[in-house]
């Protein structure tokens, strides 16, 4: 008690002191003036807080706490959250507990900065025997509230989630950050994966807690979690279906598994999870704690042949982000890998297996965009496994990768016919295990002489499972020393040295070339590289549409927005990107041509529309952007297929 944090400028207090009662924001200043104690953003909007518990919500509790002067003290803070515990599970409407559950976390967010730890740290203990652990009502209420609102046109995601955001950063400062996982925000949110994985976006996404230097790095993890065939199970048990465990045939469980990764595909598409990561990726100081955990929970969703739908959703998001999550983000780290920093046999192959992966599904899904995309990738990396000397486990999958996606040809295939022979076995051996190819892919390493299975030969079932013990393990495992850095400078900068600029993607000093837009502004780069990637725009690729009618077998462990998310119809569907229709549809002239009119989020189609070098994803034809006609009858048709499936009732 006494305990004060450091001065603050006299415009913090005043800033405070404004958002009181005329009488006790007069004393407040006069008290905080005289103590020269600060009052600081957090303090006001706790401040804030507490006025609207004392006036809208009736708390004589929050009134009490504003006779006293704005100390931030150790006495002042559990006064604070004395009252706020006991309004956040005793309040008489579920706003009142909203408020002084966001009070809680302001205030136990000004303990973390402003007072010693052991102080700190009783007050977390507090707030967790008093209020989180006597939570469930509330919980409920705001999970069927969000659940009602999640899919609905014109929600504001951020402001849906607020609550439950505050909930979760409040258990991970009470409970520990590396203490709660997927099975503990499954809990609070109802078992509802749609929810989970929406707060979690829109968390990726807004401002970090003060105090959880750790925040960005374990929401990544738990998307990772929610991915892994442990917590698909622990959804079945939740569920109360009845399942035998020990009678249940492991294919049984893994087509609810393969349902189960679907779900979180969409939920990943419905609510921009991919681009969240890359978002937070742009930091290097987070980069290797985010960017691999992302490729691990992608390998889980799509790495089976009975995991197109999920592939086809994940495949075509990463294509139309490529230039930003293949040459920004996956490129350099493959690099760095094949140069030999870090656990790089392991990791090589999980990043090859899991394209690889999405290149079968691809196909199947008549798309060239990823391959094509990943060419120019796989070429460089197949040429530097081979010059770098890398182990046979390793390098088996960088050539399958080459393969799947049309790369051995040319120059690269004399350098192969070096090393055919000691990755005769390897590959073999790999095929059998964990490996899966492209029908070109698979005729193209044939003719090389490589003897491989037929895939009716294989009893494996790919993903998490076959190969657990090789990637699988907790992020946290891994040391990630080889994410850390950027190429040193002054290459890392395209930097003007001795009259050249130096290229950002293969640091070669020359003279021409351009800068960057977009994600790349300000990067330099050689006409080489660029002329490589301009070339990577298949016109002759065609959009094929969702399902119109969706399966309606969903198991019982699939809840809520989830299920919805499931078991809505083709013609509610972004024809690109497979989420519901929330925001701008449209439709394109082709849309007469199909089987039910397929409409598309304005912005999946503009980014379409610049990858295919402006084809029309229908038809194939040039497609004027001009001609794209708002439908604002779609989001009425959500509207009413929501109230008809007793959503929102």
């Amino acid at each position: 008690p006494g305990q004060v944090a450091p001065k603050c400028s006299p415009r913090c207090k005043e800033k405070g002191a404004s958002k009181l009662g005329e009488a006790a924001a007069k004393s407040a200043a006069a008290e905080a003036a005289a103590a020269d104690l600060p009052v600081d953003e957090a303090m006001d909007s706790l401040l804030q807080v507490l006025q609207t518990c004392a006036k809208v919500h009736s708390s004589q509790g929050a009134e009490d706490v504003l006779k006293e002067p704005p100390v931030i003290s150790e006495d002042f803070l559990w006064n604070v959250e004395l009252t706020l515990a006991t309004g956040a599970v005793a309040g008489s409407t579920l706003a009142e507990r909203e408020d002084s559950l966001t009070g809680l976390a302001l205030c136990l967010e000004i303990a973390t900065e402003q007072l010693d730890a052991g102080t700190a740290d009783r007050l977390q203990r507090y707030v967790l025997d008093q209020s989180l652990s006597k939570f469930d009502a509330t919980s409920n209420q705001l999970v069927a509230r969000a659940a009602k609102v999640l899919l609905l046109p014109g929600t504001d995601l951020m402001r849906a989630t607020q609550t439950l955001r505050t909930v979760l950063a409040l258990l991970m400062r009470c409970v520990g950050a590396e203490r709660i996982t997927a099975r503990e925000v499954l809990d609070v949110m109802q078992g509802d994966v749609a929810i989970a994985v929406a707060v979690i976006s829109q968390a990726l996404g807004a401002p970090k807690p003060a105090g959880l230097p750790t925040w960005l790095a374990r929401l990544t993890h738990i998307l990772h979690q929610l991915t892994t065939m442990d917590t698909s199970v622990w959804l079945l048990q939740r569920s109360g279906e009845g399942i035998d465990f020990d009678k249940t045939p492991i294919a049984e469980l893994h087509v609810r598994h393969v349902t189960h990764c679907q779900t979180v595909a969409l939920s990943f598409v419905q609510f921009g999870v991919i681009d969240r990561v890359l978002n937070v990726a742009q930091d290097t100081e987070v980069r290797r704690s985010t960017f691999l955990v992302l490729l691990r929970a992608i390998s889980n969703m799509v790495s089976s042949y009975q995991s197109l739908e999920a592939a086809r959703l994940i495949g075509r998001c990463l294509a139309l982000d490529f230039m930003r999550f293949g040459f920004r983000f996956l490129g350099p780290q493959m690099r760095q890998l094949i140069e030999g920093r870090g656990n790089q046999a392991k990791t090589i192959r999980m990043v090859c297996t899991t394209l690889s992966w999405l290149l079968i599904h691809s196909s199947t899904d008549g798309s060239t965009f990823l391959a094509e995309s990943l060419k120019p990738l796989a070429i460089e990396w197949l040429t530097r496994g081979l010059t770098k000397g890398l182990p046979p486990e390793a390098l088996s999958t960088l050539l399958a990768l080459a393969a799947n996606c049309g790369a051995l040809e040319g120059q690269l295939l004399s350098n192969l016919a070096q090393c055919t022979d000691r990755l005769l076995d390897q590959l073999e051996w790999d095929a059998r295990r964990s490996l899966a190819f492209t029908t070109e892919g698979r005729s193209t390493l044939c003719t090389l002489g490589f003897n491989l299975p037929a895939s009716e030969e294989l009893d494996y079932n790919g993903g998490g499972d076959y190969e657990e013990d090789e990637w699988q393990d907790e992020p946290d495992a891994d040391p990630f020393d080889y994410f850390a850095d950027e190429m040193p400078c002054p290459m890392a900068l395209g930097m003007e040295a001795d009259g050249l600029m130096y290229c950002r993607e293969c640091g070669r000093p020359t003279n021409e070339g351009m800068y960057g837009t977009d994600y790349f502004d300000g990067m330099w780069y050689c006409k080489r590289c660029w002329d490589q990637w301009e070339h990577l725009l298949p016109g002759q690729v065609v959009c094929s549409p969702w399902p119109f009618e969706a399966d309606l077998t969903v198991g019982e462990e699939q809840c809520g927005a989830a299920r919805l998310l499931l078991r809505a119809p083709g013609h509610l569907r972004c024809g690109i990107g497979g989420g519901i229709l929330t925001e701008a549809p449209v439709c394109v002239p082709g849309s007469s041509a199909t089987l039910y009119r397929v409409a598309f989020n304005r912005r999946n189609l503009e980014r379409w529309h610049k990858r295919s070098g402006g084809r029309c994803p229908l038809t194939l034809q040039p497609l004027d952007l001009g001609t794209v006609e708002e439908v604002p009858d779609v989001l009425q048709a959500v509207t009413d297929w929501l109230t008809a499936e007793g959503h929102l009732s």
